[in-house]
């Protein structure tokens, strides 16, 4: 075919469509930014009209767009630019203690910064969407290259910080919301951080804020051994809320667990129906993988949510 300017189609060794469909060759074509036609490399110059030029990658495979469930876009990696990040080498205790002190020192310019540099990254290594747990920075959100899921994060434990957060939160969904008016990739929800540190009244007011809304909602789960426990028989650090974690589940349109040890353990914690992440950086630090692997079983064969995956971090 020659080019007229219209658009492309990418031929490749293999294109992969989805979990259960692959050809081999298989071909996409672009127009404008666009998938317009996929298949066989035959079918889709068929379906497309003349003017198409055609770019053959021979050896190669053509995946969709990965999807990071759960990130942290505006965390930084806490070491240099060729060194392992820092959270793969510090206890979780640490790593925190390090980002807390990252996030009062840190210049306003490096919240943008950081998220630039990060979306450079998932694209680079294919990922095409999120779910963004956002930083202070809302607007450094305007020119992401994703499609993105961006939830406001409310963090407050004592009842009279309440309503402040909760004012606070629902300005940041309607910011998010104006930027996603701008360019259409950009949706908003709501994030209670976790549930060591936001307190029941914020954590009721947020679960309203969404029904009334209509917003899908986003909760850590399980980062810490006490979580565990909670999810696992009901006692630990979480036992005094098991009941007010039910009833925000069914007063919001979506319940998000990002941080889940085991899809089953999450199922008899009354999570059923829910979608929840495994984020692998969280839940399987190193020297972890017998844990890994025992939860990567349960994920393939869990009915009790709908799995994702996502990093709890940067990228």
């Amino acid at each position: 075919m020659t080019s007229g300017g219209r658009g492309t189609i990418y031929v490749a060794s293999r294109f992969v469509a989805d979990a259960g469909t692959a050809l081999s060759p298989g071909a996409v074509a672009v127009e404008n930014g666009v998938v317009v036609a996929a298949g066989a490399p035959d079918d889709v110059e068929r379906e497309v009209p003349a003017g198409f030029s055609r770019v053959d990658l021979p050896g190669l495979v053509i995946l969709p767009g990965l999807v990071n469930a759960h990130a942290h876009l505006s965390i930084p990696r806490l070491s240099g630019p060729e060194e392992a990040p820092a959270s793969s080498s510090l206890s979780f205790v640490d790593w925190i203690l390090r980002l807390i002190e990252w996030r009062w020192n840190a210049p306003p310019e490096e919240f943008a910064d950081n998220v630039g540099a990060a979306a450079g990254e998932a694209v680079s290594g294919g990922t095409t969407t999120i779910g963004e747990i956002a930083g202070p920075d809302i607007a450094a959100y305007a020119s992401l290259p994703l499609r993105a899921r961006v939830f406001a994060e409310g963090i407050g434990f004592h009842p009279e910080v309440a309503e402040t957060i909760l004012l606070a939160v629902e300005e940041n969904v309607a910011r998010i919301a104006g930027l996603s008016r701008l360019g259409g990739m950009l949706a908003p929800g709501i994030s209670p951080h976790t549930l060591y540190t936001v307190g029941l009244g914020l954590l009721q007011g947020l679960a309203l804020l969404g029904a009334r809304l209509g917003l899908p909602l986003a909760l850590h789960l399980a980062e810490s051994p006490a979580e565990m426990e909670f999810l696992a028989t009901g006692g630990g650090g979480g036992r005094c809320r098991p009941g007010s974690t039910r009833r925000w589940g069914r007063t919001s349109p979506s319940f998000g667990e990002s941080v889940c040890p085991s899809p089953r353990t999450c199922g008899r914690r009354g999570f059923c129906g829910r979608a929840w992440s495994w984020c692998i950086m969280s839940t399987c630090p190193a020297g972890k993988s017998t844990s890994c692997d025992r939860t990567a079983r349960d994920s393939s064969s869990a009915r009790a949510a709908t799995p994702r995956t996502g990093t709890d971090c940067r990228t």
